[in-house]
This record gives C-alpha cells, sequence and structure tokens, in this order.
C-alpha cells in the first residue's frame, strides 16, 4: 500500500524526514576568492609560458530517499581544477587537481616549474 503513495503521503504515514542540519558540511569557498587564486595562477603562468589558461568547477548534488527500510538524504560535492599551458612550438600540457583551495591551485600552478619553458615570442618577431 504504501508503494503507492506520493512522498507527501508517504512522510505524513511514516513520520517526519531525517534532521540533516547537525550533517557536518565541507566548507564551499567564496567565487570570488577561487577566481582571484586563478587569476594568480595564470599570471604566473603567463610569465613562463606563451599560452595559459585556467578553469574551476565546483558541483553539488543532494538525493533524498525514502523507501521501507528508511529516509536518506545524500550530499555530494565535486571540485576541480585544470590549469593549460601552451608553448611557441604548439606543445600544450593540462595539471588537473581536486584540491580548490588556494594551496591547491599554487601547487598545481607550481608544477609547472619544473617543465622546459619556451622563449614568449616578441612582438617584433612577429611582424
Amino acid at each position: 500500500m504504501l508503494g503507492s503513495l506520493g512522498v507527501a503521503s508517504r512522510r505524513r504515514c511514516c513520520g517526519r524526514v531525517a534532521d540533516t542540519s547537525q550533517l557536518p558540511r565541507a566548507p564551499v569557498e567564496d567565487s570570488g576568492e577561487v577566481r582571484s587564486w586563478l587569476h594568480d595562477a595564470v599570471a604566473k603562468l603567463r610569465g613562463a609560458f606563451p599560452i595559459a589558461h585556467g578553469l574551476a568547477v565546483s558541483r553539488r548534488r543532494t538525493t533524498g530517499a525514502i523507501d521501507v527500510l528508511g529516509e536518506s538524504i545524500a550530499r555530494g560535492r565535486w571540485d576541480g581544477v585544470v590549469l593549460t599551458v601552451g608553448e611557441a612550438s604548439g606543445a600544450r600540457r593540462e595539471q588537473v587537481t581536486s584540491n580548490l583551495s588556494r594551496e591547491g591551485v599554487e601547487r598545481a600552478s607550481l608544477h609547472y616549474s619544473h617543465v622546459r619553458r619556451s622563449p614568449r615570442p616578441s612582438s617584433s618577431a612577429s611582424r
């Protein structure tokens, strides 16, 4: 019988949904801070490489379920940072990390410190 009832009706029959306000949550970084960290990292990389790009992504998902075993809510958060550099020869390299913090972005940009850097083309050479 419960299978044919809607979620609201089942809540009324079975009681309230589990309280999740006390669950620990990962701190969410302010998007302005992340933007400035990426801007700084790309600026450092542009000093050594002719092409540099940065991308940060944060995804959150919340799923709730009620069945014969009970009620539950699952939360997930996935972060990612991609830093891409290009050399004058056309070679491109990417560094990916899931650490969306100041230290994570800095560490990803420092990954390129051991890579042999091509000199930036001068504006007079391209004319």
